[in-house]
């Protein structure tokens, strides 16, 4: 087999034995209840539906918080990110994200990490001002 031909086969495989890759797989398949539930509004994809899941964390199953839970410690979950998915965390929330939070995510209070993580899952519409401003503040904590 030429070399022009390996190449993709090899990329191809090294893609399947990422460890971030069957995490992922087993958080679709064990979370999908919840995802109907909690996230059938939120598009797939950067790591919205995991963001989705950590909001509703208190009333995930079991297995699906165990999911989001190593989702939340993985090295590949950029350390922003990772605070908007530890319940812990506590911030202001930035004035442009008062409205989207509101009719987004009204029933998690302002300032706590859940409503970063709701708001980071529908970036698509909280809007590009709020999501610079959650991300700022995400960053500088």
């Amino acid at each position: 087999m030429s070399r022009s031909r390996l190449l993709p086969l090899a990329a191809l495989l090294a893609g399947l034995t990422l460890p971030g890759a069957p995490a992922r797989a087993d958080l679709m398949t064990t979370c999908a209840p919840d995802i109907q539930r909690f996230c059938s509004d939120v598009r797939n994809g950067r790591g919205r539906i995991s963001a989705c899941l950590a909001s509703e964390m208190g009333s995930l199953g079991g297995a699906c918080r165990g999911e989001v839970q190593q989702v939340m410690q993985s090295p590949l979950t950029p350390g922003y990110v990772r605070r908007a998915l530890d319940p812990s965390f506590s911030a202001p929330l930035p004035a442009s994200c008062v409205g989207p939070a509101k009719s987004l995510c009204p029933d998690i209070p302002a300032g706590q990490a859940q409503v970063f993580a709701c708001l980071y899952a529908r970036s698509d519409r909280a809007g590009k001002t709020c999501s610079d401003a959650a991300t700022s503040t995400l960053k500088s904590r």
